[in-house]
């Protein structure tokens, strides 16, 4: 579905550099997998990756030069003034076109999976997610997805939560409709990056409003084939 996709630069100065990465690709080098990644491929693996992708999840990666910017960068993340939106393909048609939706999420490390529960559970950490709906066709959803968390594996398990898994996810997944239209990739990507509510005294003021989109997107694409 995506193999055909190369990295490439979406933007960049002398502090931050933000690259569409391709499924198949690690957003930083790990020793332990024999995958290609992305700040090896741009000859910097020096640079510092901000937002990470799994690496079967296709999209933007916002990326540090240097460890100063990383420290800025990561503390805009936490206050929210980095957001991170998605685009995806999901099983059915939702209720409602577009609404703010909240759980709680525990890690299963042994699994390698997350169980998510609408009540709050020992050891969870509660997840915000907004969607809103861009398509609708075929018993198939285009949706556009807003991280308000950012915990491991969200949108993913979230929306299967609701009852409208991710096209092509292996672990959340409705196998029966992804064999049936053989897709073996969750239909999943990162399409813009968006700076907001930097107080002027920051250095990185000049990014604020500031928004980075993937226009080419496969996930869009697909949905317009089936």
């Amino acid at each position: 579905m995506q193999t055909n996709d190369n990295p490439r630069v979406i933007f960049e100065n002398n502090d931050i550099l933000i690259a569409y990465k391709p499924i198949k690709m690690l957003s930083h080098p790990e020793r332990s997998l024999n995958l290609p990644d992305l700040l090896t491929f741009f000859k910097h693996a020096e640079y510092r990756v901000i937002t990470r992708l799994d690496v079967n999840t296709s999209g933007l990666v916002l990326i540090a030069k240097n460890q100063e910017i990383s420290s800025l960068l990561n503390e805009m993340s936490k206050q929210n003034q980095i957001i991170k939106s998605y685009l995806t393909i999901c099983v059915g048609y939702f209720a409602k076109e577009e609404e703010t939706i909240e759980a709680y999420l525990l890690k299963d490390s042994n699994q390698g999976i997350v169980r998510l529960s609408l009540s709050s559970i020992p050891n969870s950490e509660k997840i915000t997610t907004r969607y809103k709906i861009i398509k609708e066709a075929n018993q198939l959803s285009l949706v556009e997805v807003q991280l308000i968390t950012g915990k491991t594996h969200q949108i993913r398990a979230h929306l299967a939560l609701v009852g409208h898994p991710v096209l092509g996810d292996p672990l959340y997944g409705n196998q029966r409709f992804n064999q049936k239209l053989r897709i073996k990739t969750q239909c999943l990507s990162s399409h813009k990056i968006k700076f907001e509510m930097i107080e002027k005294n920051h250095p990185l003021y000049y990014l604020n409003g500031q928004e980075y989109i993937n226009h080419d997107t496969l996930n869009q694409r697909l949905f317009d084939k089936k």
